[in-house]
C-alpha cells in the first residue's frame, strides 16, 4: 500500500502536469522509494500553490525549486527538527503523535528540550508505558558520533553522509566544524559553493543549539575500525535497497568487521550490498558498469565468517 511518494517540490507538480484526482504511474526508485513518473489521466482541478504556511500562517518564500517557511519558531519546523534528530539517533517511541502535541503545548521548543522532558510530560500526551520507554531509549543514546550529531540538525542540503565527509576531512571536533570557512567546505567532494554556503549558514544559525546540545549529550569523535584485522579489513561497501534490517545495522557490521562504509558508488569501491545480487537499482546498474560486484545479504553475511 503506497502512503507516500516523492513529490517534494512544486516544480515536480508542474513538470509532471499533475492535477487533483488524476491517476499516476509510480515506480520503485532504487528499489525502495515510490516515485511518481507521469500522469495517466488529468482532471480540471489544478494543484494550487499556497504562499501561506499551514502550520504558523507566516508568508512563505521561494528558494530555487522549494517553497519554505522561514519562521524558526514555526511548530511545523520545530517538530520536523526534533523528528529528524530522534529518527537519525534511532530513538524509539518518539513519533509525531508524541512530538507534535508537546510542541503545540510549548513543552518542546527545540531539540535540546528533549533532554529536559519528564515522564509526566510525555505521559500527558501518551500512555505511561510509552513515556517510560521513550525516556529510557532517549537517555540510552546520549553518546552521539560527531557525524551523526551534525547530520541530524536538519540543516538544508546537509545530512549524515556529508557530515562524514567533513569529519574524514579533518573537521572532527565541534570547534573545528564551527571554525571552518565556506571556501574550505566548497573544495570537498559532494559540496561546491552553493551547498557549502547552505551548510556553513546552517551551522552558524544553529550555534546556540549546538553549544547547548554539547552540554546535554556526549559528542564522540571518529572511532578507529573496531577490528582492523577483521574479515572485511581493506574492503569498502556501499548499500542500496530495502534490506532485512536498518541500513545503520549493516553499516555497523561493516565497520565492526574492519571494513569501510561509503555512501556512494565510486571508483575504488569493493562491493555494493543490495537486497539481492540481482538488484536493478540505479546504484546496482552503476556498480555493474564500473565492474563493482553486487552482493546480496547471504553473500555478505558469508564474508563476515
Amino acid at each position: 500500500t503506497i502512503t507516500r511518494a516523492s513529490l517534494h517540490n512544486y516544480r515536480m507538480v508542474t513538470d509532471l502536469g499533475l492535477t487533483i484526482g488524476c491517476q499516476v504511474l509510480l515506480k520503485r526508485a532504487n528499489d525502495v522509494i515510490p516515485q511518481i513518473v507521469r500522469a495517466l489521466s488529468k482532471t480540471d482541478v489544478p494543484v494550487e500553490l499556497s504562499m501561506t504556511c499551514p502550520a504558523c500562517a507566516s508568508q512563505l518564500v521561494t528558494s530555487g525549486e522549494y517553497v519554505l517557511c522561514e519562521n524558526l519558531t514555526c511548530p511545523g519546523i520545530v517538530a520536523g527538527n526534533i523528528r529528524k534528530w530522534v529518527s537519525n539517533l534511532e530513538v524509539d517511541h518518539f513519533g509525531m503523535s508524541v512530538i507534535e502535541p508537546l510542541v503545540a503545548n510549548g513543552t518542546l521548543k527545540s531539540v535540546a528540550d528533549l533532554y529536559r522532558l519528564t515522564e509526566d510530560d510525555i505521559a500527558s500526551v501518551s500512555g505511561r508505558g510509552t513515556a517510560k520507554r521513550a525516556l529510557a531509549n532517549l537517555h540510552s543514546k546520549k553518546v552521539v558520533p560527531i557525524h551523526l550529531f551534525f547530520g541530524s540538525l536538519n540543516i538544508t542540503s546537509f545530512g549524515r553522509s556529508l557530515a562524514k565527509v567533513l569529519v574524514k576531512s579533518g573537521y572532527d571536533t565541534v570547534d573545528k566544524m564551527l571554525e571552518a570557512k565556506i571556501r574550505a567546505f566548497s573544495s570537498l567532494s559532494g559540496f561546491g559553493t552553493s551547498r557549502a554556503t547552505d551548510v556553513w549558514n546552517g551551522l552558524h544559525k544553529n550555534i546556540d543549539l549546538i553549544r547547548e546540545l554539547e552540554t546535554l549529550v556526549t559528542v564522540q569523535g571518529p572511532v578507529a575500525a573496531a577490528n582492523p584485522n577483521g574479515p572485511l579489513a581493506g574492503k569498502s561497501f556501499c548499500i542500496t535497497g530495502a534490506l532485512s534490517q536498518p541500513k545503520s545495522t549493516f553499516e555497523k557490521m561493516i565497520v565492526d568487521a574492519g571494513g569501510a562504509y561509503e555512501t556512494s558508488v565510486k571508483k575504488g569501491l569493493s562491493f555494493l550490498l543490495a537486497d539481492s545480487a540481482d538488484s536493478n537499482s540505479d546504484k546496482a546498474q552503476k556498480a555493474r558498469k564500473m565492474g563493482i560486484p553486487v552482493l546480496g545479504e547471504t553473500e555478505f553475511m558469508a564474508m563476515l565468517k
